[in-house]
Protein backbone atom coordinates (compact mmCIF):
# COMPACT_ATOMS: atom_id res chain seq x y z
CA UNK A 1 0.00 0.00 0.00
CA UNK A 2 1.64 3.24 -0.75
CA UNK A 3 1.94 6.23 1.28
CA UNK A 4 1.75 9.43 -0.56
CA UNK A 5 4.31 12.55 0.27
CA UNK A 6 1.20 14.84 0.88
CA UNK A 7 -0.42 12.61 3.34
CA UNK A 8 2.33 11.58 5.76
CA UNK A 9 0.16 11.41 8.74
CA UNK A 10 -1.62 8.73 7.63
CA UNK A 11 0.52 6.16 9.54
CA UNK A 12 -0.35 7.57 12.85
CA UNK A 13 -4.01 6.81 11.63
CA UNK A 14 -3.20 3.25 12.72
CA UNK A 15 -3.12 4.02 16.07
CA UNK A 16 -6.80 5.24 16.45
CA UNK A 17 -8.51 3.36 13.74
CA UNK A 18 -6.45 0.54 13.97
CA UNK A 19 -4.17 -1.62 11.74
CA UNK A 20 -6.89 -4.67 11.04
CA UNK A 21 -9.95 -1.63 10.51
CA UNK A 22 -7.57 -0.33 7.64
CA UNK A 23 -6.51 -3.41 6.28
CA UNK A 24 -10.33 -4.34 6.08
CA UNK A 25 -11.32 -1.36 3.93
CA UNK A 26 -8.61 -2.05 2.04
CA UNK A 27 -9.10 -5.70 1.15
CA UNK A 28 -11.68 -5.11 -1.61
CA UNK A 29 -8.28 -3.46 -3.39
CA UNK A 30 -5.99 -6.58 -3.03
CA UNK A 31 -5.79 -8.91 -5.45
CA UNK A 32 -2.41 -10.74 -6.82
CA UNK A 33 -0.55 -10.02 -3.34
CA UNK A 34 -1.24 -6.59 -4.33
CA UNK A 35 -3.14 -3.22 -3.07
CA UNK A 36 -2.28 -2.27 -6.69
CA UNK A 37 -1.71 1.03 -6.26
CA UNK A 38 -3.68 2.23 -3.54
CA UNK A 39 -2.98 4.58 -0.79
CA UNK A 40 -3.01 4.58 2.90
CA UNK A 41 -4.53 8.05 3.07
CA UNK A 42 -7.59 7.33 0.50
CA UNK A 43 -8.51 4.26 2.47
CA UNK A 44 -8.71 6.40 6.01
CA UNK A 45 -10.92 8.51 3.96
CA UNK A 46 -12.82 5.56 3.12
CA UNK A 47 -13.01 4.60 6.27
CA UNK A 48 -14.65 7.76 7.41
CA UNK A 49 -16.80 8.11 4.60
CA UNK A 50 -18.12 4.96 5.63
CA UNK A 51 -18.51 5.78 9.00
CA UNK A 52 -20.71 9.00 8.28
CA UNK A 53 -22.64 7.07 6.01
CA UNK A 54 -23.78 4.38 9.20
CA UNK A 55 -24.87 7.52 11.15
CA UNK A 56 -26.69 8.98 8.69
CA UNK A 57 -28.00 5.18 7.57
CA UNK A 58 -28.94 4.93 11.27
CA UNK A 59 -30.97 8.27 11.97
CA UNK A 60 -33.17 7.28 8.86
CA UNK A 61 -33.51 3.30 10.14
CA UNK A 62 -34.74 5.27 13.56
CA UNK A 63 -37.98 6.95 11.77
CA UNK A 64 -38.62 3.32 10.15
CA UNK A 65 -38.11 1.87 13.61
CA UNK A 66 -40.50 4.08 14.94
CA UNK A 67 -43.15 4.19 12.24
CA UNK A 68 -42.72 -0.25 12.45
CA UNK A 69 -43.81 0.00 16.45
CA UNK A 70 -46.41 2.31 15.89
CA UNK A 71 -47.84 0.14 12.81
CA UNK A 72 -47.92 -3.16 15.18
CA UNK A 73 -49.07 -1.40 18.57
CA UNK A 74 -52.11 0.07 16.68
CA UNK A 75 -53.09 -3.50 14.81
CA UNK A 76 -52.56 -5.41 18.04
CA UNK A 77 -54.05 -2.53 19.77
CA UNK A 78 -57.59 -2.35 17.65
CA UNK A 79 -57.89 -6.31 17.12
CA UNK A 80 -57.00 -7.83 20.63
CA UNK A 81 -57.14 -4.79 23.19
CA UNK A 82 -54.48 -3.32 25.69
CA UNK A 83 -53.24 -6.43 26.57
CA UNK A 84 -53.90 -8.84 24.00
CA UNK A 85 -50.41 -8.65 22.49
CA UNK A 86 -49.42 -10.55 25.46
CA UNK A 87 -51.25 -13.64 24.68
CA UNK A 88 -49.13 -15.22 21.79
CA UNK A 89 -52.44 -17.55 20.83
CA UNK A 90 -53.92 -14.17 19.71
CA UNK A 91 -51.30 -13.17 16.75
CA UNK A 92 -48.84 -15.96 16.71
CA UNK A 93 -48.46 -17.63 13.16
CA UNK A 94 -49.47 -21.09 14.39
CA UNK A 95 -47.37 -22.75 11.73
CA UNK A 96 -44.50 -21.18 12.99
CA UNK A 97 -44.18 -23.62 16.13
CA UNK A 98 -45.95 -26.46 18.22
CA UNK A 99 -48.16 -24.56 20.97
CA UNK A 100 -45.48 -26.19 23.32
CA UNK A 101 -42.77 -23.71 22.07
CA UNK A 102 -45.24 -20.87 21.33
CA UNK A 103 -45.74 -20.65 25.08
CA UNK A 104 -42.06 -20.86 25.75
CA UNK A 105 -41.54 -18.08 23.63
CA UNK A 106 -44.37 -15.84 25.14
CA UNK A 107 -42.85 -16.51 28.66
CA UNK A 108 -39.67 -15.32 27.53
CA UNK A 109 -41.08 -12.35 25.76
CA UNK A 110 -42.99 -11.66 29.13
CA UNK A 111 -40.04 -11.45 31.36
CA UNK A 112 -38.17 -9.74 29.30
CA UNK A 113 -40.60 -7.18 28.66
CA UNK A 114 -40.76 -7.07 32.27
CA UNK A 115 -36.75 -6.20 32.20
CA UNK A 116 -37.57 -3.31 30.23
CA UNK A 117 -39.84 -1.74 32.37
CA UNK A 118 -37.70 -2.07 34.90
CA UNK A 119 -34.85 -0.30 33.06
CA UNK A 120 -36.52 2.05 31.59
CA UNK A 121 -36.59 5.89 32.31
CA UNK A 122 -39.81 6.66 30.30
CA UNK A 123 -42.51 8.01 33.29
CA UNK A 124 -45.00 6.18 32.02
CA UNK A 125 -43.59 2.63 32.86
CA UNK A 126 -44.15 3.98 37.06
CA UNK A 127 -47.99 4.73 35.95
CA UNK A 128 -50.42 1.89 37.26
CA UNK A 129 -53.13 2.72 34.58
CA UNK A 130 -50.40 1.58 31.72
CA UNK A 131 -49.59 -2.06 33.65
CA UNK A 132 -51.26 -4.97 34.34
CA UNK A 133 -52.05 -6.81 37.46
CA UNK A 134 -48.32 -8.43 36.78
CA UNK A 135 -46.72 -4.89 35.62
CA UNK A 136 -46.87 -6.04 31.88
CA UNK A 137 -47.23 -2.75 30.34
CA UNK A 138 -49.72 -2.57 27.52
CA UNK A 139 -49.20 -2.95 24.07
CA UNK A 140 -48.82 0.52 22.59
CA UNK A 141 -46.17 1.48 25.90
CA UNK A 142 -44.56 -1.98 25.47
CA UNK A 143 -43.91 -2.36 21.95
CA UNK A 144 -42.26 1.39 22.34
CA UNK A 145 -40.17 -0.32 24.85
CA UNK A 146 -38.51 -3.07 22.64
CA UNK A 147 -35.43 -3.33 20.99
CA UNK A 148 -35.64 -3.75 17.38
CA UNK A 149 -34.23 -7.28 17.26
CA UNK A 150 -37.71 -7.85 19.58
CA UNK A 151 -39.77 -5.89 17.26
CA UNK A 152 -38.34 -8.12 14.33
CA UNK A 153 -38.96 -11.02 16.35
CA UNK A 154 -43.09 -10.30 17.19
CA UNK A 155 -43.45 -9.38 12.96
CA UNK A 156 -42.13 -11.97 11.52
CA UNK A 157 -43.90 -14.38 13.69
CA UNK A 158 -47.16 -12.52 13.22
CA UNK A 159 -49.98 -14.54 11.29
CA UNK A 160 -50.35 -14.09 8.34
CA UNK A 161 -54.01 -11.02 8.17
CA UNK A 162 -51.52 -9.56 10.68
CA UNK A 163 -48.67 -8.95 8.55
CA UNK A 164 -51.11 -8.35 5.31
CA UNK A 165 -52.23 -5.03 7.24
CA UNK A 166 -49.18 -3.63 8.28
CA UNK A 167 -47.91 -4.49 4.34
CA UNK A 168 -50.43 -2.72 3.03
CA UNK A 169 -49.19 0.41 4.99
CA UNK A 170 -45.95 0.66 3.34
CA UNK A 171 -47.87 0.06 -0.21
CA UNK A 172 -45.88 -3.06 -0.48
CA UNK A 173 -47.04 -6.04 -2.89
CA UNK A 174 -47.10 -8.58 0.10
CA UNK A 175 -45.84 -9.68 3.54
CA UNK A 176 -43.33 -11.26 2.48
CA UNK A 177 -41.56 -8.08 0.89
CA UNK A 178 -42.62 -6.89 4.07
CA UNK A 179 -40.52 -9.37 6.37
CA UNK A 180 -37.78 -9.45 3.73
CA UNK A 181 -37.16 -5.59 4.12
CA UNK A 182 -37.51 -5.42 7.86
CA UNK A 183 -34.87 -8.65 7.90
CA UNK A 184 -32.61 -6.28 6.02
CA UNK A 185 -33.05 -3.31 7.79
CA UNK A 186 -32.47 -4.77 11.20
CA UNK A 187 -28.96 -6.18 9.82
CA UNK A 188 -28.18 -3.13 8.52
CA UNK A 189 -29.14 -1.61 11.62
CA UNK A 190 -26.43 -4.02 14.05
CA UNK A 191 -23.62 -2.55 11.18
CA UNK A 192 -24.32 0.49 11.82
CA UNK A 193 -24.39 0.57 15.87
CA UNK A 194 -21.54 -1.85 15.86
CA UNK A 195 -18.93 0.01 14.15
CA UNK A 196 -18.92 -2.51 11.29
CA UNK A 197 -18.13 -1.97 7.91
CA UNK A 198 -21.03 -0.96 5.47
CA UNK A 199 -19.82 -0.20 2.60
CA UNK A 200 -18.25 -3.28 1.85
CA UNK A 201 -21.13 -5.78 3.01
CA UNK A 202 -22.46 -7.98 0.72
CA UNK A 203 -26.35 -9.48 2.16
CA UNK A 204 -27.00 -12.96 1.43
CA UNK A 205 -30.81 -11.85 1.62
CA UNK A 206 -32.33 -9.39 -0.13
CA UNK A 207 -35.84 -8.41 -0.77
CA UNK A 208 -37.47 -8.94 -4.45
CA UNK A 209 -36.44 -6.53 -6.86
CA UNK A 210 -39.19 -3.43 -7.22
CA UNK A 211 -39.45 -2.40 -11.04
CA UNK A 212 -38.54 0.78 -9.86
CA UNK A 213 -35.08 0.13 -8.54
CA UNK A 214 -33.84 -1.70 -11.66
CA UNK A 215 -32.73 0.85 -13.63
CA UNK A 216 -30.76 1.86 -11.18
CA UNK A 217 -28.86 -1.16 -9.63
CA UNK A 218 -25.74 -3.04 -10.98
CA UNK A 219 -26.41 -5.76 -12.71
CA UNK A 220 -24.49 -8.96 -14.18
CA UNK A 221 -25.77 -12.04 -15.64
CA UNK A 222 -25.80 -16.00 -14.40
CA UNK A 223 -24.56 -18.41 -16.01
CA UNK A 224 -28.27 -19.00 -17.14
CA UNK A 225 -28.41 -15.58 -18.42
CA UNK A 226 -30.59 -14.46 -15.60
CA UNK A 227 -30.18 -11.14 -14.65
CA UNK A 228 -28.71 -10.93 -11.11
CA UNK A 229 -29.18 -7.17 -9.25
CA UNK A 230 -26.13 -5.99 -6.76
CA UNK A 231 -26.72 -7.42 -3.31
CA UNK A 232 -24.32 -4.57 -2.27
CA UNK A 233 -24.70 -1.31 -0.72
CA UNK A 234 -27.32 -0.05 -3.17
CA UNK A 235 -29.81 -2.82 -2.00
CA UNK A 236 -29.53 -1.29 1.51
CA UNK A 237 -29.80 2.28 0.46
CA UNK A 238 -32.69 1.37 -1.93
CA UNK A 239 -35.06 -0.57 0.92
CA UNK A 240 -34.03 2.33 3.37
CA UNK A 241 -35.00 4.97 0.75
CA UNK A 242 -38.25 3.20 -0.26
CA UNK A 243 -39.47 2.57 3.55
CA UNK A 244 -38.64 6.35 4.65
CA UNK A 245 -40.30 7.69 1.67
CA UNK A 246 -43.57 6.06 2.77
CA UNK A 247 -42.98 7.46 6.19
CA UNK A 248 -42.44 10.92 5.53
CA UNK A 249 -42.07 12.13 1.87
CA UNK A 250 -40.32 15.07 3.12
CA UNK A 251 -36.99 13.00 4.56
CA UNK A 252 -33.67 15.38 3.99
CA UNK A 253 -31.32 12.61 1.80
CA UNK A 254 -28.59 15.36 1.14
CA UNK A 255 -26.21 13.66 3.77
CA UNK A 256 -26.72 10.28 2.31
CA UNK A 257 -26.78 10.84 -1.43
CA UNK A 258 -22.86 12.78 -0.29
CA UNK A 259 -21.88 10.00 1.56
CA UNK A 260 -22.53 7.35 -1.78
CA UNK A 261 -20.63 10.06 -3.73
CA UNK A 262 -17.68 10.47 -1.70
CA UNK A 263 -17.62 6.42 -1.16
CA UNK A 264 -17.52 6.42 -4.63
CA UNK A 265 -14.54 8.39 -5.03
CA UNK A 266 -11.42 6.80 -6.87
CA UNK A 267 -8.78 4.89 -4.59
CA UNK A 268 -6.64 3.70 -6.93
CA UNK A 269 -4.39 5.84 -8.65
CA UNK A 270 -6.59 4.78 -12.17
CA UNK A 271 -9.00 7.28 -10.68
CA UNK A 272 -11.63 5.04 -11.57
CA UNK A 273 -14.59 5.41 -9.75
CA UNK A 274 -16.61 2.73 -7.97
CA UNK A 275 -20.09 3.39 -7.86
CA UNK A 276 -20.69 -0.32 -9.63
CA UNK A 277 -19.20 -1.76 -6.42
CA UNK A 278 -21.40 0.16 -4.63
CA UNK A 279 -24.13 -1.46 -6.43
CA UNK A 280 -25.05 1.61 -8.77
CA UNK A 281 -24.75 1.21 -12.60
CA UNK A 282 -23.37 5.20 -12.63
CA UNK A 283 -23.42 8.01 -10.56
CA UNK A 284 -26.80 8.82 -12.31
CA UNK A 285 -28.33 6.10 -10.93
CA UNK A 286 -27.64 7.72 -7.56
CA UNK A 287 -29.21 11.13 -8.95
CA UNK A 288 -32.22 9.53 -10.03
CA UNK A 289 -32.74 7.42 -6.41
CA UNK A 290 -32.72 10.71 -5.20
CA UNK A 291 -34.41 13.11 -8.03
CA UNK A 292 -37.52 14.13 -6.21
CA UNK A 293 -35.33 15.59 -3.46
CA UNK A 294 -33.96 19.17 -4.69
CA UNK A 295 -31.31 20.02 -2.15
CA UNK A 296 -30.12 15.95 -2.07
CA UNK A 297 -29.48 16.49 -5.87
CA UNK A 298 -27.54 19.73 -5.33
CA UNK A 299 -25.80 18.55 -2.65
CA UNK A 300 -24.91 15.08 -4.14
CA UNK A 301 -23.21 17.35 -7.86
CA UNK A 302 -21.74 19.54 -5.41
CA UNK A 303 -19.64 16.70 -3.76
CA UNK A 304 -19.54 14.77 -7.29
CA UNK A 305 -17.73 18.12 -8.59
CA UNK A 306 -14.91 18.10 -6.07
CA UNK A 307 -13.59 14.22 -7.28
CA UNK A 308 -13.81 14.43 -11.47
Amino acid sequence: MIVSANNRQSPSKMETIGYYKIKEFANPYFTDNSYNGVELGKIVTRFYHDKNMRMHVLHAIEKIEISLKIKVAYYMGNKYGAYGYLTFNNWYNRNKCTPEKMRERQTKFRNKLEKSVRRSSNPDVTNRNNLNEHGQPTVWLGINLLMFGDLEFLIKNMNRSALTWIAKQYRLDSYQELLSMVGLIHFVRNICCHNSNLVDTQYKTVPSIREEWKPLLFETKNVAGETIYSNHLSIAIVVIKYLVDQINPQYQWSEIGKDLVKLGKPVRNDNKTTYEYLGFKSINSIRELFANDIKALKAINRAYSHIE
